[in-house]
Parts: structure tokens; C-alpha cells; sequence
């Protein structure tokens, strides 16, 4: 009818994206890294896993169950860059004697880390660093479970079982998340030491237990808000701190809850205070 040719696209992922939103300009275009092109499967497999296909598999296994999702933006790109990770922790607190068992009870703590990282940095390096932050809270959530674990008095030679964990880690950034499986390379003078960082962590958790369970996964932005609002907090107020809450389900359903606000002082060596909120 026309005697033209044209062509037409629509991309349901860019009319959810806010106009505004500068972080997901790099989303496509990803000029941080030089990209090594993956198979249609291995697009196809990491496109259809759901954040919450985990939910679906038996938990019972596992002790202590961790999610991260991580994020981070870039007003400019480069320009002022803050990341975010939401990580929730929970942790059975079960104990029991030889003459009786006491009722099992669930600690679930929420951590929100905001990370500053610069007037002058690009939308996936501040990725990168709230991966990093995601995996440092996460590695040293399992230590401190795994050593109040342990018996008091255990010699050399009993070696008790440490408790299995489980770690499931989401991110909107499908270079990130292809990086770390190894599908696609990571080259880029700023973005490697990060990866390299990335790998160390989720090297060290393994060792912890390597019964446990660890994966990654790439999600929709709109499975990652909570990430990317801290991601945002950063920005905003161009600085760092972390807020936690628990709340433990005790018998009978009773609960108890406490909240706990960290400041990281990035002017001032990395210094931290801690305050309580019952």
C-alpha cells in the first residue's frame, strides 16, 4: 500500500522505565564493558527465572536463608552515583537438649544498605557496589550464625556439621549477573577490581558450607524496587548508612522487633556508629 519499508519495535521493559530515571540508560547500551554475545539459550534462560522460583523448592534443608537484591544508579552517567541492596536474613534459632526440645523460632532481619560512591561515576560501578555491599552483609550474616552455632566446648577432632545456608541473589543488570556466571567477560579498568571482589566473596561463602545453596539471578526492575529506592536514598543525601529490622517469631506466635540505624562516615576514614530503636 505504501511502497516503503519501515520497521516498528515496542519494548514493554522501556515504557515501564520512568522517563526520568537516568540509571537505565547504560542498561542497553552497557559501554562500560566490551560484551561477548550470548547463545539465544543462554538469554532465554537467565530472561525466565522469577524471583521467587526459590519460594517454590523445600526450605527445610536450609537453616539460614538469605535474598539480596542489589542495585545502583548514576545521575549522568557518569555523574553523582549511589548503589543499594536490600538483604533479608532468616535464621532458625531452634536449640535443643538430650531431655526436651524447645519450640523452634524465626529471626527475619531486613538490612538496607544506601552506598555513596562519588560525584563522578558511572551507572555500573555503583552496580557493581551494591552487589559488594549485598555480599559483605551476607558473608558476615553467615559467620556470626555459623559460630553461634557451634558448641561451647568442641575439641579438634568432633568438627561439628556447620548449619546450611541458603543464598539467592537478584539484580536488574543483566551485564553484572552474565559477568558473574562467566557468560559474558569483564575487561573494564574501573568494573574489574569490583568483579574481582564479587568473585572473592561468593568464593569465601562457598567454602563456609559447601552443602549450601548459591545462585544468581536477573530480574525485572520491577522485582527490584526496594534496591533501587536505596540506590536513590544514596544520591539524594550523598552519603552512606545501613537500617535493620527484626523481628523474631517466637512460640505461639508471639513476636518482638528491633531496629537498628548504622552511619558509615565516608569523609572520615569509614568510621561507623550504631544506634538501637527498641
Amino acid at each position: 500500500d505504501e511502497r516503503r519499508s519501515w520497521t516498528t519495535s515496542t519494548s514493554d521493559r522501556s515504557i515501564a522505565d520512568s522517563p526520568n530515571d537516568n540509571k537505565n540508560s547504560a542498561e542497553t547500551t552497557k559501554s562500560d564493558d566490551p560484551i561477548i554475545a550470548a547463545t539465544s539459550e543462554q538469554e532465554e534462560a537467565i530472561d525466565v527465572i522469577d524471583s521467587d522460583d526459590d519460594d517454590k523448592g523445600s526450605k527445610s534443608n536450609f537453616q539460614l536463608q538469605i535474598k539480596i537484591h542489589f542495585d545502583g544508579g548514576s545521575r549522568g552517567n557518569p555523574g553523582v552515583a549511589g548503589a543499594g541492596a536490600q538483604i533479608v536474613v532468616v535464621a532458625e534459632n531452634n536449640s535443643s537438649t538430650e531431655s526436651t526440645t524447645t519450640q523452634a523460632t524465626t529471626t527475619t532481619t531486613i538490612y538496607s544498605v544506601r552506598k555513596f560512591c562519588g560525584h563522578w561515576e558511572t551507572n555500573n560501578v555503583a552496580e557493581y557496589n551494591g552487589l559488594v555491599a549485598g555480599l559483605e552483609r551476607a558473608k558476615s550474616c553467615i559467620e556470626q550464625y555459623q559460630c553461634s552455632k557451634q558448641p561451647a566446648s568442641s575439641s579438634a577432632s568432633q568438627s561439628p556439621k556447620k548449619p546450611a545456608f541458603q543464598l539467592h541473589v537478584y539484580g536488574d543488570s543483566k551485564l553484572i549477573i552474565q559477568q558473574l556466571k562467566g557468560v559474558w567477560k569483564c575487561d573494564h579498568p574501573n568494573m574489574k577490581p569490583l568483579f574481582l571482589q564479587c568473585q572473592k566473596l561468593i568464593g569465601e561463602m562457598k567454602n563456609l558450607d559447601v552443602s549450601s545453596e548459591l545462585w544468581l539471578a536477573h530480574v525485572y526492575r520491577e522485582q527490584n524496587k526496594a534496591a533501587d529506592a536505596l540506590a536513590n536514598e544514596a544520591m539524594d543525601q550523598r552519603r552512606s548508612w545501613t537500617t535493620s529490622t527484626s523481628i523474631v517469631d517466637g512460640p505461639s506466635g508471639k513476636k518482638s522487633a528491633a531496629a537498628v540505624v548504622e552511619t558509615i562516615d565516608n569523609e572520615n576514614g569509614g568510621q561507623s556508629e550504631k544506634e538501637v530503636i527498641d
